[in-house]
């Protein structure tokens, strides 16, 4: 039988799906899950959120903005 890998401390800053749930925070997990997910800047070693991460990640739990209007309101046509 072998040993099982070793874990390793994480702070994902996406809303990225791990072998231990979804992201972001903080995670232990297999090394080489890990190391991926450092190497693809999905995460950061450690316990702790990188210095600029704001703490406000788009992830799914973000509001749903069902009004945006990229080319403006269809009621502002007076307005252009």
């Amino acid at each position: 039988m072998s040993e099982p890998e070793p874990l390793a401390d994480v702070y994902l800053t996406s809303a990225i799906r791990t072998s231990q749930g979804p992201g972001p925070g903080h995670k232990r997990l297999p090394a080489s899950e890990a190391a991926r997910l450092v190497a693809r800047k999905y995460a950061t070693a450690g316990t702790e959120p990188p210095r600029s991460f704001l703490g406000h990640p788009q992830g799914p739990d973000r509001i749903f903005d069902d009004d945006h209007q990229p080319h403006g309101s269809r009621h502002d046509d007076g307005l252009r």
